[in-house]
This record gives C-alpha cells, structure tokens and sequence, in this order.
C-alpha cells in the first residue's frame, strides 16, 4: 500500500490543483531526488497522480550538488509542465543576485579571438546553479531522505516493493530509478548482465576559486555566464558556480585528448598524483594560451583543485518489459560537451509523465480515478521513444569530446532537440 509519506504528496497535490482527492490514483516510486526525479515529481504533482520519492543523501546539503548548467532548448516545453506554485525560474540563475542575464562565449584559446557570444534572453537560454535549481525543484515535494536503494520485487498483481538498505520498504504501482550514473536500479534491471559505461578519451583536471566583485569586470566582460578557449588539442572551460554581491565561486574545467584516459589505470594512476601534481600538468597543458586563459590555472592554489574523474557515457539500451523504468543519467549518461545531459533528462522527465497520465485517462477516461491501467505499455512506449531520441544525443555528445581538438569550432549549430556547444 501507498505510505503516509505518499498521501502527503496526493494530497498537496489536491490542495494545489484545487479539489479534494476522495480516491488514489497509482502511485509512482521514485529512486532519487536529484534533478531528473525531483522534475518528475513535480510534473507528476502538476497531473494529480500520486508518487513517492526517495534518496540516499542524509540531507540535501550532505554533498556538492555540483557547479551549475545550461538550459535552452528544453525551456519552452519544461515551464509549462511545471506547477504553477513554483517561484520564478531566474531565481535559480547563477547570476540571480547580480540581476543579469545569463551569457556565454566561445574563443580561440591562443589569440583569444571572439568565435560566438550567445545568451541575453532568459526565453531562450539560462544558466542555473545546480544546488539552487535542485532547491527549486523541490518546492512543495516531500523527499524521503536517507534511504539507500537495496532492491525491488514486482509481486504477482504487478505491483512494485522497493527495499531500503535500513530495512524499511515502499510499494507503488511504478518504479522509476532517477539514481545516477551508478544507478543500482539499472543494475538489477538488466540483471545480471548490466551494460558497461564507456569511457572517453580525454584527460581532465579542475579547480575552483574564489574572485572578489572588484574583478568581476574583468570575467564578465570574457562571458557572463561561461566562457571556453578552444585550441591545439585541448580546451578549457571557464564558469562561475554563483555570483554573489561581494564574491563570486568560479570553476575551471581543462581538457585535452589522450587515447590512454580511455583506460582504468589512467585514472589509478592521475588519481595517486599530489595535487601539486596535477597542478604541473594543468599549467603545462595551457603554457600557450592566451593569458586569460592560463592566468586562471596559473593562479590557481592546490587547495581548490578537485579530484580528476574520467568521462564516462552509456548508448541506451532497451528495457525489459514490466513496471521498472529509468530517467537521466541512469538511462543514458553522456558527456558535458553539449550541454544536453540535464536536459535530455527533463525530457524524460516531461516524456514519462505524460505517457503515464495519459494511459490512467485512456484506462479510466480521467487522470484521477483510481484503478490498475495498463501501466507497463505506458512504460514501454516512453523508453522506446526516449532511446530512440536520446541514442543521437549521447552519440553526439560523445563525438562534441573529440571534435575541435585541433581546429577552431564554428559557431554552434542548432540541431534538433540540441544546441551544438552549449556545455553543462
């Protein structure tokens, strides 16, 4: 049966659209609360159908959530499936204290030369901190935290029981894992043969620095929101994580081809370097960009770098039939080089919504009444269509890691359900 914690969210959800819920409709478990499952659960709240959802986490600010992302394509369609209850988007944006709209360029790493500057309409291209915009998210949704996924059973009457690691358990109607690009769900989904991630071959090293708003002229004038140095094999991305009145949090992301950081060992051995280490490599990678490129990372102090990771990514495959689906990374990670990651995951977020609802009114000739529809053809239909729309992106994504390494880009072009270059 439905929990407490899943009655509050129905009835939350009543209280906002404005009627009394006298039935319950199927409720949808969700594995984790991060930007895709949070986004599910308010477009779930917005359709009146009940769910739970759940995460590891203790707390939400027991880890970095991470620096921040672009949205752009996705913006016309994603608002309207949000509740409107929420606050103002642009109160997530990394620029929100400053009042100024989100922008990014593109250079060429050593002449500095201008390729593209894009941005200044918030219609049609933000650029969110991640922490505020998973804060946005869970506006008016009650999250069950510190709950560690162990597994789940699908009983004789289709119904899902998920396990938690502290021996406490959920029922639903649907599971949907949201867990990441570890995702255990995925695991047991495709049982006992889950499929690999890939691994590109590309190094890369960070850091993270702290500018007084006495320099911000300086950063704003090379891009607002982010700017990137293209060139000779490498690139380096330039960001702030928010800016505030007094200061600002920045980030730099290098990059630069290496067919041996397809490897584990790449990694072991980047990895067990000092810092001071990676600090070596970093500048030696951009000793010929322009200054205002290589000042960063020749300013930088070794107490703000951050642990190296490898880019990893994951062509979707097809799910087995049933009441166990994935949204997000745990369905398809891919890489940051075009920005479309997080909203690829919104869409599967809008996607799977709709398909749900849509078969509850098809069964029961509303999207309120209770009964048991034909939940796993719903399922079905929207991972064929996601796998089928996201297999282009992670492809394209994959190759965005490579391309341009020597030459300089062009300005980035408009595809469909993309905007080349635009990275998270």
């Amino acid at each position: 049966m439905p929990s407490a914690r899943s009655t509050s969210n129905a009835t939350a959800t009543a209280q906002y659209l404005g009627w009394e819920k006298t039935k319950q409709t199927p409720t949808v478990l969700i594995v984790g609360a991060g930007i895709a499952g949070l986004a599910l659960a308010q477009m779930l709240r917005k359709q009146g159908i009940s769910f739970e959802i759940f995460e590891r986490d203790p707390s939400p600010t027991v880890r970095p959530q991470g620096w921040a992302l672009s949205l752009n394509w996705i913006l016309p369609e994603l608002l309207p499936a949000f509740p409107l209850d929420l606050p103002p988007l642009a109160t997530a944006a990394v620029e929100a204290e400053l009042g100024l709209a989100s922008e990014s360029a593109f250079y060429d790493a050593t002449t500095k030369q201008l390729l593209w500057r894009g941005g200044n309409n918030s219609r049609e291209f933000i650029r969110v901190n991640r922490a505020a915009f998973r804060d946005w998210l869970k506006t008016h949704i009650d999250v069950n935290w510190n709950r560690r996924f162990s597994r789940y059973e699908t009983g004789p009457s289709g119904l899902v029981t998920v396990f938690f690691e502290d021996g406490s358990a959920a029922t639903g109607h649907v599971l949907v894992g949201a867990d990441g690009i570890q995702s255990k769900v995925r695991n047991q989904l495709h049982a006992p043969h889950p499929p690999p991630l890939s691994t590109i071959p590309v190094g890369t090293l960070i850091g993270e620095f702290d500018v007084p708003s006495s320099d911000y002229a300086h950063f704003l004038h090379l891009g607002t929101s982010f700017f990137i140095g293209y060139g000779n094999s490498r690139r380096i991305f330039i960001a702030p994580q928010k800016l505030g009145r007094d200061k600002a949090r920045y980030y730099w992301l290098l990059f630069w081809a290496d067919t041996a950081a397809a490897e584990p060992a790449y990694w072991t051995e980047l990895r067990s370097k000092d810092p001071r280490e990676w600090l070596d490599i970093a500048r030696e990678v951009v000793a010929d960009m322009h200054p205002d490129f290589r000042g960063v990372v020749e300013r930088q102090g070794v107490e703000g770098l951050v642990r190296p990771f490898p880019v990893r990514d994951q062509v979707p495959v097809p799910l087995p039939d049933g009441r166990v689906t994935l949204i997000g990374d745990a369905f398809h990670p891919m890489t940051f080089f075009r920005g479309e990651g997080a909203q690829m995951a919104l869409r599967d977020a809008l996607e799977l919504a709709q398909f749900i609802n849509s078969q509850i009114a098809l069964d029961h000739n509303t999207a309120i009444h209770s009964a048991d529809p034909d939940l796993a053809a719903a399922l079905k239909r929207y991972a064929d269509g996601a796998i089928e729309r996201v297999t282009t992106a992670v492809l394209r994504s994959r190759a965005a890691a490579s391309e341009n390494w020597v030459g300089i880009p062009e300005p980035p072009e408009v595809v469909s359900g993309g905007v080349g270059g635009i990275p998270v």
